[in-house]
């Protein structure tokens, strides 16, 4: 007979607890009640931005691609420079590209561009946390 029970129907498993809250992630830790902006930087923040340029040099190729048409191109640019100007610690930046990225986008990130220098405070803490981490 043990031959044939691999065929019969395993017991289910029990069920992980619904009521265990699963541990909220570094960024949401930092972000705390504010939803809007957790949701935002979530979009936008790269987990290691050290090798995707400077803000600078993605403005400059964001606004080439623009006046040449490459709409789609030159919103990815203009997202990586916000993402890079948040790990630069810069405001205006992240103001002026974003600004562009709602512009060209449906996706408007919003909370971003309404306090951008909250938006850097928890970058930059979120990027010297995870950086220490690896």
């Amino acid at each position: 007979m043990r031959i044939l029970d691999r065929f019969r129907k395993k017991k289910p498993e029990a069920a992980p607890d619904k009521e265990a809250k699963k541990e909220p992630s570094l960024l949401e830790q930092l972000c705390g009640d504010d939803k809007l902006l957790y949701e935002d930087l979530s979009w936008s923040l790269y987990l290691d931005p050290r090798n995707k340029g400077t803000y600078e040099e993605s403005m400059r190729k964001a606004e080439s691609l623009e006046r040449e048409g490459k709409t789609k191109e030159s919103l990815r640019s203009y997202q990586n420079a916000g993402a890079l100007a948040m790990y630069e610690s810069n405001a205006k930046g992240v103001k002026m590209a974003f600004d562009k990225v709602a512009e060209l986008s449906s996706r408007k990130f919003e909370r971003i561009r309404a306090v951008p220098e909250k938006a850097v405070e928890i970058a930059s803490k979120f990027y010297e946390q995870a950086m220490r981490a690896r």
